[in-house]
């Protein structure tokens, strides 16, 4: 009697179409090297997505790889099709093209320094507590405070490519 062979289903090695992990790894190089935000307001709803230009696409990010690996003489082997680099994009990275529908602007993201914030914060609350004193010492000084809430988006199709907002202004008198 003979015993089954052994099941060797997946261990055969014929996928010609299979993208190398070397090829792999210089598509993720070149999409990590574009610049972009991650959103300020959905954090705590999808904290890893992030955001790259409006005015790329995939189409644009597939034609400047392919540039890219003619400047840099690579192998005809990197020069992937478009379905396959967006694939790539797709399933390794979480982006997403354009902003966020509110959120705040990229000099705001781009100011993460603690410390600095922290004298900032302090300073202004310094500032703060003396001018709610003035009204007791001075009778003609009035005391308002406000507050500044969520940034609001404007229209897209007014302003495509322009970074602007609304800003509601609460006070509190």
């Amino acid at each position: 009697m003979n015993a089954p062979t052994p099941d060797k289903r997946g261990q055969h090695k014929n996928r010609p179409h299979k993208i190398k992990e070397d090829v792999i790894a210089c598509i993720m190089d070149h999409i990590q090297k574009f610049p972009s935000e991650e959103s300020h307001y959905s954090r705590n709803k999808n904290c890893h997505k992030k955001y790259l230009s409006p005015i790329l696409n995939m189409a644009t990010m597939y034609k400047l790889y392919i540039e890219d690996c003619e400047n840099r003489k690579l192998d005809d082997s990197f020069k992937v099709t478009l379905s396959s680099y967006a694939k790539i994009f797709c399933t390794k990275f979480n982006l997403s093209f354009g902003h966020p529908r509110s959120d705040t602007c990229s000099v705001c993201d781009s100011g993460q320094k603690t410390d600095l914030h922290t004298e900032n914060f302090k300073a202004a609350f310094e500032s703060q507590r003396r001018d709610r004193e003035r009204p007791s010492m001075e009778e003609d000084t009035c005391y308002i405070t406000m507050d500044m809430q969520q940034t609001m988006p404007l229209p897209v199709k007014l302003f495509t490519f322009a970074k602007c907002g609304t800003i509601i202004l609460v006070s509190i008198v």
